[in-house]
């Protein structure tokens, strides 16, 4: 009866595991055959942030069957924070100055946005100082340039009681340049982004150098010291008339918990694959890291997923260090062959020194036969004993191993019965001595 509970009990364990493993397999390909939706979120509608998110999106319908991407309108950096923390996006456009938590990795280093500082005609601004008792128009709360201005004003002595600033996207700046209504517009934005032309062309605007870039990266060391070319934006009459120094910041693409590597895989993959297709569209996909030269080691929090991907076509292991592998092993043969070089010179010393003291014994098992008198029997005896503590304090102190010691024991047992059977005779008196002087087997143990 026990014996037919024992095979039930294994056919239903048996069972259950191939019903666990079926259960599992099926979730896990249900898993791959779902198509992932990721939420995007960018920046204003009229920003390169939200055309660059727009191409994307297109781009991973086109490239991947496997995770589509929907983009939403925000106001910057900061708003793309909260809205990455709170769940409501899975990705999301982040400037190099916001900070990260935990939780979140960046899925990839794309372009900078430069700092412009856009003036009027007439308004003669020329550089951040003049901007004291002025007013300024900035990108609502949550974006990165008004994130920013406060920190490089800071910079130039300008506090907030200094400027008016007045809360405007960049096509309500245009006509606000125009009207004279604001004296500067403060714009972190991708080079040559639509929005900044759109400005120039309309509002007559010029643009400011901000130098200084090295000082400004003591108290902001996520800035980037960069320039605006010249010609940017016009080529006769140039704007700007000469490289115009200014400072950056660099745009992420982050992500929170709910991105998958394979996601963000196929994510970067397609941004890199399809590059020419951004640069067709937005010029600041000219400044995306290449492939060539992966942002892994700028200590930023990467995603599984990209790591993935920059070292795909790395070797492994074993190969990549195969030479100072083959030279360890060859040090570690070398050493090996050493080693065993000893073990056998030390086991010739052990065993040529118990084949010595094999001699002895016998030597002396000799001379028992020969004793005529019991002093001279004692003196063999004790001959004997003290070979005996020789064996014992040589395999003490390893100079005998112990396979040595069976072939001595069997000759040391051998002497010591001749010993004890001379002994007999010797007592009994020469009669005895002539039966036992004939040779006889002796007795193994």
């Amino acid at each position: 009866m026990l014996h037919v509970f024992r095979r039930l009990l294994i056919a239903i364990l048996i069972f259950a595991s191939v019903a666990s493993a079926g259960v599992l397999g099926w979730r896990w390909y249900e898993a791959e055959r779902r198509e992932r939706v990721l939420v995007l979120a960018t920046g204003p509608r009229d920003t390169d942030a939200y055309a660059f998110g727009q191409r994307l999106a297109q781009l991973v319908a086109a490239g991947s069957d496997k995770l589509t991407m929907r983009v939403i309108e925000t106001n910057g950096s900061q708003e793309n924070r909260e809205l990455l923390a709170d769940g409501t996006v899975q990705l999301a456009l982040i400037s190099g100055d916001v900070p990260l938590s935990l939780e979140m990795r960046v899925v990839d280093v794309l372009f900078p946005d430069m700092v412009h500082l856009l003036v009027r005609p007439g308004a003669e601004i020329t550089e951040m100082a003049d901007l004291n008792g002025r007013t300024i128009g900035l990108l609502p709360e949550g974006s990165t340039s008004r994130a920013l201005f406060w920190p490089i004003a800071q910079h130039y002595g300008l506090s907030r009681d200094d400027v008016k600033v007045v809360t405007l996207l960049p096509h309500e700046a245009a006509a606000a340049l125009r009207r004279g209504t604001i004296d500067a517009y403060f714009l972190v934005i991708a080079l040559d982004a639509r929005a900044t032309q759109y400005i120039i062309d309309r509002a007559s605007a010029s643009l400011i150098d901000i130098d200084q870039a090295a000082a400004l990266r003591l108290g902001a060391p996520f800035l980037e010291e960069s320039e605006i070319p010249k010609g940017t934006y016009r080529g006769a009459p140039p704007i700007p008339p000469r490289d115009l120094p200014t400072v950056a910041v660099r745009m992420m693409l982050v992500s929170n918990g709910a991105v998958d590597a394979t996601s963000a895989y196929e994510t970067v993959r397609i941004m890199h694959e399809r590059r020419k297709d951004f640069i067709a569209d937005n010029l600041s996909a000219v400044f995306m890291a290449e492939p060539a030269v992966p942002p892994l080691d700028q200590g930023l929090p990467m995603h599984p997923g990209t790591v993935d991907y920059y070292e795909r076509d790395r070797p492994w292991f074993f190969v990549e260090y195969a030479e100072p592998i083959g030279v360890g092993m060859s040090i570690l043969l070398l050493l090996g062959s050493w080693v065993w070089a000893i073990k056998l010179k030390a086991d010739r010393h052990s065993k040529n020194r118990a084949d010595n003291y094999n001699a002895q014994v016998i030597g002396l098992a000799e001379q028992v036969q020969r004793v005529e008198t019991l002093d001279d029997l004692d003196a063999l005896r004790n001959q004997l004993f003290l070979v005996f503590r020789k064996v014992f304090s040589d395999l003490d102190e390893d100079r005998i191993t112990p396979a040595s010691i069976q072939g001595f024991t069997l000759a040391w047992y051998v002497a010591a019965q001749l010993l004890q059977e001379r002994r007999s005779a010797l007592l009994r008196g020469p009669l005895a001595m002539a039966a036992d002087a004939a040779p006889r087997p002796v007795a193994l143990p």
